[in-house]
Formats: C-alpha cells, sequence, structure tokens
C-alpha cells in the first residue's frame, strides 16, 4: 500500500474529511468505515444528485459541468454547516476536477481530501462485480480522463483492505478519538436526524471544560 502526504495538513484541526476518486474506488464502502471508526456523520455525494443526473449516468452519459453545478453548490452547503456547527464529517465525493475541489475547499485548514488512487484494471474488475448502482463500468474511461489528480491531497493506493486503508489514513492525519467525542458517544445516540442536539451536547461538553478552567 503506497501512503503520501502533500502539503501542511493537520490532524488536529482537520473536521471535514472528503474521499475522492473515480467511481469503484471505493469512496463509500471506506467512507463509512471510517466514519464508524471516528463516531462521525458519512455522507455520500452522490445521494445529492438531481433525478436527472441519475438518470444520464445511468443511461451511460458523463456529466457536464452544467450538470455538476447545483450538485457542488449543495455539497459545499452542506460542509459549510457542518464547519459552522463543529461536527465531524467524512464525504465520499468523485471531486475529479481542481475546480471542483477548489469549491469545496470551504476552509483549507479543516477540510482535506484523500484521493483514493487506483489503476484501471483494478476498479473495471470491481465495478463488474457491483450491483445496484446507477453509475457502471461505461462512465469509468470518461471518469479517468476527467480526471486531474490532487497534489495536496493524501495519496492512498486501493489495493489494500478497507481496514488497513481506513487505519493508515487515520495514522497520517492524526485522527483520533478526543475525550470530547467519547463524551457524545457516552451521553447521545446519534443519528442524521439528532444533528441539533449533537450540537448541543458538543456546547456543553466545551462548558464543562471552561468550568473545569476555572475552578483550578
Amino acid at each position: 500500500m503506497e501512503l503520501r502526504q502533500h502539503g501542511g495538513m493537520s490532524g488536529v484541526s482537520v473536521r471535514i474529511i472528503i474521499l475522492m476518486g473515480v467511481e469503484g474506488s471505493g469512496k463509500t464502502t471506506i467512507g463509512r468505515v471510517l466514519a464508524g471508526a471516528l463516531g462521525c456523520e458519512f455522507h455520500d455525494a452522490d445521494d445529492f444528485h438531481s433525478p436527472q443526473a441519475k438518470s444520464k449516468m445511468a443511461a451511460g452519459a458523463a456529466l457536464s459541468d452544467d450538470d455538476r453545478r447545483p450538485w457542488l453548490q449543495a455539497l459545499r452547503g452542506l460542509i459549510a454547516e457542518h464547519l459552522r456547527d463543529g461536527v465531524r464529517m467524512v464525504l465520499a465525493c468523485s471531486a475529479l476536477k481542481v475546480s471542483y475541489r477548489e469549491m469545496l475547499m470551504v476552509d483549507p485548514a479543516r477540510v482535506v481530501f484523500v484521493y483514493l488512487r487506483g489503476d484501471l484494471a483494478l476498479i473495471r474488475e470491481r465495478l463488474r462485480k457491483r450491483s445496484g448502482h446507477y453509475a457502471g463500468v461505461s462512465l469509468l474511461a470518461s471518469q479517468f480522463e476527467t480526471l486531474e489528480e490532487p497534489s495536496d491531497a493524501l495519496i492512498v493506493d486501493i489495493a489494500d483492505t478497507p481496514d488497513r486503508i481506513v487505519a493508515s489514513i487515520r495514522s497520517a492525519l492524526r485522527l483520533y478519538k478526543s475525550a470530547e467525542d467519547d463524551f457524545l458517544e457516552a451521553h447521545l445516540i446519534y443519528d442524521s436526524a439528532k444533528a441539533l442536539d449533537r450540537v448541543r451536547a458538543r456546547r456543553f461538553w466545551r462548558w464543562l471544560q471552561r468550568c473545569k478552567e476555572r475552578s483550578r
């Protein structure tokens, strides 16, 4: 497994982890495992495509930049909301072009891209075994043509197992559960419908820490 890091990322401040790459690179699988390990939210960018865009891809047609613009705007809003509320999130998103990643880079100090890189033959074989997704093997070649590989992301070779990839990502970015996260897990059963409760619990945690500091 190849793992190398570009730029000056700091795991201490990272709140949004965006797993990028072509279809079939394992973004959703690895994203769910990573989010589970961190005890945070996971979102799949595919869920934010319009029905028209999904139909277009299901027919084997690549999306244009115009097709992707409202999708990217929705994702940028999702990222900004989580940053504002201080809620960590893992997002699976192809983000193939530099311009797409620039749209999603709401805060360079707190958003990091992890590029799941694999060769065409490996990913094509994976897609042939996958079912139930509207984007199939027919779109893979066009995605590789569109792909502009990042120079400022953590790059991971996808040939390894999801668990080992996640462990390497966490180690490289120093993504470990804090005492605050442990508190939240112990006092809050979290799901996507309880985001506001999670924000309130986080604020309560921080208030507790300020009280402890004042009592010293």
